[in-house]
């Protein structure tokens, strides 16, 4: 069953994507059930983008097991509108997506899906467009159920912030943001589409019953506008909560900054005593530090009541003396997690870290990293790479790669199979997947970049492993099924180096979905390596951080840390200037790990701990707990 934190009639929090993607799909299988019972059709909105993917997932299982499609009707939320001498189907359209992850794969008939079109010829009318989409959803009686994801500015469909609730089927431009989110799945952000038709809010807001479902660190602050702050056209999805049936269904990463998560004690939502456990308490003498702009030995008894925290202290004169013993608790706490290395479990025992791609290691631990091979010796350090990263390189990279190994070859010319790839690249047309000669050359160009960023950290070349794991070698943003070709190089790896410590990238819900899947693979293969003195510890970085007071170890970086942590990873050329799918973070990766390791360091100072360049943070994981894998 799902590991349900909060259910309130319009939220619920659950564990994990795979759990929320579970409920989803549980409902709107119930409904087309009920309905193929009483011989009725059932209505459907839908969503596409990488947070559906899991629904469709399970409800393809579902057909399998006989639940049928005939009697159920679909509309599509939105559709990029093309060039009008578009007329092929892109793989990059949204229809396209439907197709490859649901409607191939039912028995739903051609004539009962329903979507905004792809290009508009000259002479035809978007209004009209929009208003016979709108008419086609009310001949077929409305929606019995609409599913919406939300887009990190809060954004339903393409409805951008500013739209009004009543807003019609339209022709829409697309934001820069919206632009930049989309090009990982048209490999250039200039092959883009400008414009985009999009369902309109007041179609959206007439389904019966309506879902929200968001997964993920990066749509935390949109969750936030969404369900806790008073309902406005600056966030679309907040228009969900005047709607008499509508529910927020998020994961525990997208609801993480919500007020009734973070501070349950003052929304009312849990009462803190001195029986609480200690880590819930730490969490809230830490926050009550920050709101406070206080230190945490300067914290008054009046702070405490000021914070709804009455439950730890006493009245009387006791209480002024409780609040010191409880800040100094907590300081010293937090104190005897700085450290320089996390230990061994087990003296002698070999160090792995695992990264999803060729940069993480560095890009969320490179100090640690250097650590580690410093405290413990370059020999009993291991890099394992699971994935080549190859769909994340530029063009002209290659261009460059392949330039620099003519030069170095005795007669001065490109290969005949370099050739090959050069003469692709001329031609090829924008937004185009790559040939598998061009993908090869991509990933190598990411194994050298790997390479001489971990010997610069100072690890052993014979130390550094490349699994290119399956489930990613699609040459697109959709993966491959996991498969057990996945499951079996993942064990390999663990039996041939046999860790006793195990770093992992700890990013549940990333923005394109490869951290995730290689989070799994690696609890699932540590469960079938089966070494219970393993321990994991999780670091994270790309996308966010953890709070300081959720990490186990705290290891502080120095300047000289600092620098050559950002050198290391600016060894990873082809992500720089900007990478091709940095997300929703604009920034440099060098840059974006400087200010978040910088910020948890000056958080530590702040509560008066001692002040250091930066801070990487890490959180145990019990993978022996099969939930954990979901």
């Amino acid at each position: 069953s799902n590991v349900s934190f909060m259910h309130t009639n319009t939220l619920t929090v659950l564990l994990s994507s795979s759990d929320v993607a579970s409920a989803v799909a549980r409902e709107i299988a119930q409904i087309i059930e009920r309905n193929n019972s009483e011989s009725r059709k059932t209505v459907l909105c839908l969503a596409t983008g990488s947070t559906p993917i899991s629904v469709y997932a399970h409800l393809v299982s579902e057909h399998k097991k006989g639940l049928s499609f005939k009697n159920v009707v679909t509309f599509n939320l939105d559709e990029y509108i093309y060039g009008s001498d578009q007329v092929e189907l892109p793989e990059s359209s949204f229809r396209a997506f439907m197709d490859r992850h649901l409607f191939s794969c039912v028995d739903i008939s051609a004539d009962s899906i329903h979507f905004l079109p792809h290009r508009l010829l000259p002479g035809q009318s978007a209004n009209d467009i929009g208003q016979q989409f709108e008419d086609a959803i009310a001949a077929h009686g409305g929606f019995d159920f609409a599913l919406v994801g939300v887009g990190v500015n809060g954004h339903i469909a393409f409805n951008e912030p500013g739209t009004a609730w009543d807003s019609a089927t339209r022709v829409v431009s697309l934001t820069p943001s919206t632009r930049a989110r989309a090009a990982p799945d048209f490999f250039d952000a200039a092959a883009v589409p400008l414009e985009g038709f999009t369902m309109g809010m007041r179609a959206i807001l007439g389904a019966r019953r309506l879902v929200c479902m968001a997964t993920g660190e990066s749509k935390a602050k949109a969750m936030v506008a969404a369900v806790e702050e008073p309902p406005a056209v600056a966030c679309p999805a907040s228009a969900l909560r005047s709607h008499p049936n509508a529910s927020f269904i998020l994961d525990y990463a997208a609801a993480e900054q919500l007020a009734q998560v973070v501070t349950p004690w003052v929304t009312g939502h849990e009462r803190l005593t001195t029986d609480s456990p200690f880590a819930s308490v730490k969490r809230a003498v830490v926050w009550l530090s920050q709101r406070q702009g206080k230190p945490l030995h300067s914290l008054t008894l009046d702070d405490f009541l000021l914070g709804s925290l009455s439950g730890l202290v006493s009245s009387g004169e006791a209480g002024p003396r409780e609040v010191e013993a409880l800040t100094r608790r907590v300081a010293n706490d937090l104190t005897e997690r700085i450290v320089a290395v996390p230990p061994l479990p087990k003296a002698g025992g070999k160090i792995v870290i695992f990264s999803p791609h060729p940069d993480d290691d560095v890009i969320q631990m490179g100090g640690t990293f250097r650590h580690l091979v410093e405290t413990y010796g370059a020999a009993n350090v291991h890099t394992v790479y699971q994935t080549s990263g190859n769909i994340a390189v530029f063009d002209n990279e290659v261009v460059k790669a392949i330039d620099l190994a003519a030069s170095l070859s005795a007669s001065g010319k490109p290969t005949p199979a370099h050739a090959a790839v050069l003469k692709e690249l001329a031609a090829k047309a924008p937004g185009t997947a790559d040939s598998r000669a061009t993908l090869e050359v991509k990933g190598l160009i990411r194994r050298s970049e790997a390479r001489a960023a971990a010997r610069h950290v100072g690890l052993d070349m014979d130390n550094v492993h490349f699994l290119n794991l399956p489930f990613y070698e699609s040459g697109l943003i959709d993966k491959n099924p996991v498969s057990e070709a996945d499951h079996q190089a993942m064990v390999a790896i663990l039996e041939e180096l046999q860790p006793t410590l195990v770093f992992a990238a700890g990013d549940w819900s990333d923005p394109h979905g490869t951290h995730r899947v290689c989070l799994r693979l690696l609890l699932e293969a540590l469960r079938r390596h089966d070494q219970p003195t393993a321990q994991l510890l999780l670091y994270r970085g790309a996308w966010a951080e953890y709070r300081v007071d959720e990490a186990d170890y705290l290891v502080p970086l120095s300047p000289t840390d600092v620098a050559l942590k950002e050198r290391s990873i600016m060894f990873h050329e082809s992500q720089l200037h900007p990478a091709p799918f940095p997300g929703p973070d604009p920034r440099e990766f060098s840059v974006r790990a400087r200010e978040r390791n910088a910020a948890t360091a000056a958080q530590l100072q702040a509560l008066g701990l001692p002040a250091f360049s930066g801070v990487e943070a890490f959180v145990k994981h019990d993978w022996t707990c099969k939930a954990a894998i979901e």
